[in-house]
């Protein structure tokens, strides 16, 4: 088994949840000394697929320009790419 499979295993045995894994993200850039992820991130984005709508699941980060509204839209699931790509996602956010 790869590394990724055994990741993502280990991950379903823990229940992680999609929102465990943006919190997690969160954490570790505010380890660092940066900003921590908005409400509206919280209340905005779209962190996983809709189910009364269809979007392009592409994995994407937004920035209103007002220093406030920052937003992902990505489709996540539990598994090791998807934690990979949220921490990236919020990599894209204004560090001050």
């Amino acid at each position: 088994m790869n590394l990724d499979k055994k990741v993502t295993k280990e991950m379903r045995r823990q229940n992680y949840t999609v929102t465990q894994i943006f919190s997690e993200a969160n954490e570790f850039f505010k380890s660092l000394g940066l900003i921590p992820l908005s409400e509206s991130f919280w209340n905005n984005s779209i962190l996983t697929k809709p189910r009364d709508r269809n979007i392009i699941c592409h994995p994407s980060a937004w920035d209103f320009c007002d220093g406030r509204d920052f937003r992902i839209k990505q489709c996540t699931g539990v598994n090791s790419r998807d934690y990979v790509t949220a921490r990236k996602c919020a990599k894209s956010f204004p560090i001050y």
